[in-house]
């Protein structure tokens, strides 16, 4: 009897908690959901079959595809999916420099990105920096990116 009792409670509570884990889901995409996009290809990899041919750039010569086209089609912030990721890759000149120059310090990169570039350029750098320590190297290294620095380096 207890068996039974158990039982016909199961499939409700299953029921219910995939509805309720489906709410959610659904909620945490709601910033997001005004950021036009290509359609993920599959629901459990989202758009992964359009990147991985990053891979074969060189040797089908499909640079810079698939987001050349996407950029084409959506505008200057595509949203897509890698998995359970949700990514938006900006182009608009504006918005790039609203991130990265105005609001900085409201747009943090992954960890991975910092560990890729400290790696990739012996240590801490301008690059894999934030917060303080980015905005120090940047004040430091500004005055050599001026007008006049760059043209003399160039000799126009």
């Amino acid at each position: 009897m207890a068996t039974v009792l158990v039982l016909s409670w199961f499939l409700p509570t299953v029921i219910i908690g995939a509805i309720g884990a489906a709410y959610v889901l659904k909620t945490l995409g709601a910033p997001l959901k005004g950021v036009p996009g290509p359609t993920p290809t599959s629901l459990l990899f989202g758009n992964a079959s359009d990147v991985v041919k990053i891979a074969l750039w060189p040797t089908l010569g499909t640079f810079p595809e698939p987001y050349k086209s996407w950029v084409r089609e959506y505008g200057g912030a595509v949203f897509y999916r890698l998995g359970f990721l949700k990514l938006i890759l900006v182009t608009d000149p504006q918005a790039l420099h609203f991130i990265f120059v105005t609001q900085g310090n409201h747009f943090p990169r992954a960890q991975g990105i910092h560990l890729y570039f400290a790696d990739m350029f012996a240590g801490v750098g301008l690059l894999s920096s934030e917060g303080a320590v980015h905005d120090h190297q940047r004040k430091t290294l500004n005055p050599h990116f001026s007008h006049v620095h760059v043209k003399a380096s160039l000799g126009i």
